[in-house]
């Protein structure tokens, strides 16, 4: 399953996905993850794929930690997650990208029991965390 906010993102990927055959395996749809109804089923997730901005990482985390299971994989292109230290790191050819190199970093994440362990911050002390990682990643 996949969303996006981007109606052109949507068309291009369910082309994609005819042109290889996996329309059994997976759907795509437009839909804004931060709606408050945007019901999207992060429970049954294995893998999260996200290309978002810094903010828009860091603004997904709370929904991260809160829906997905203990072992999922979290992979974010371009942009990391402030604080969480990935797993693993590695970058990718993408001749669109405006780097010198025509390669994106990606990094990958696995939600585990410490990440887990922020819900039980309280929501302001979630808050803090969260403002001052987003001022560490501007300087």
């Amino acid at each position: 399953y996949g969303c996006d906010i981007e109606v052109v993102a949507i068309e291009d990927a369910k082309k994609l996905i005819q042109k290889k055959k996996l329309e059994d395996l997976i759907s795509v749809e437009v839909r804004d993850i931060f709606e408050q109804d945007s019901k999207v089923d992060w429970a049954s997730a294995t893998v999260v794929i996200l290309y978002l901005s810094i903010q828009g990482n860091l603004k997904v985390r709370p929904i991260l930690l809160k829906n997905l299971k203990q072992g999922t994989k979290v992979v974010t292109v371009q942009f990391g997650m402030g604080s969480w230290k990935p797993t693993e790191t590695c970058q990718v050819e993408h001749p669109g990208h405006h780097s010198d190199t025509g390669k994106i970093p990606l990094y990958l994440y696995t939600i585990n029991e410490e990440a887990i362990e922020l819900l039980n911050s309280s929501s302001n002390d979630l808050d803090d965390w969260t403002l001052n990682v987003t001022k560490n990643q501007d300087n």
